[in-house]
């Protein structure tokens, strides 16, 4: 009775998992919406940044008022100066899936 019940929620578990991971995929891969498309992005990468005293109102001023950021493509970026970022963070970057198993478990 008890190995039935156990074998029963681990096939709902997979089932559960399954219509997740189906569900995430359609909302980023299949219809992702407006707000991955790419004018979108470079508008909001291009934006300053308001700063506001704690009442959330009064508006005490801007990052990047002066400086204004300008959005880069990768393809831009010398091949350097991202070769020195990701020495200095993860040497195995372009070698795993997205998240680094031994990375997370050295940590």
């Amino acid at each position: 009775m008890l190995k039935k019940f156990l074998i029963s929620a681990v096939v709902l578990t997979i089932i559960a998992a399954g219509a997740i991971f189906g569900w995430v995929y359609r909302l980023v891969v299949v219809e992702p919406g407006d707000e991955i498309q790419l004018e979108n992005i470079r508008r909001i990468l291009g934006k300053e940044s308001q700063v506001y005293y704690s009442d959330g109102v009064t508006k005490l001023g801007v990052f990047f008022d002066t400086a204004h950021r300008q959005y880069v493509t990768f393809e831009e970026i010398p091949k350097n100066f991202v070769d020195a970022l990701v020495a200095s963070e993860d040497d195995r970057f372009f070698t795993h899936i997205g998240f680094d198993p031994l990375g997370i478990a050295r940590a």
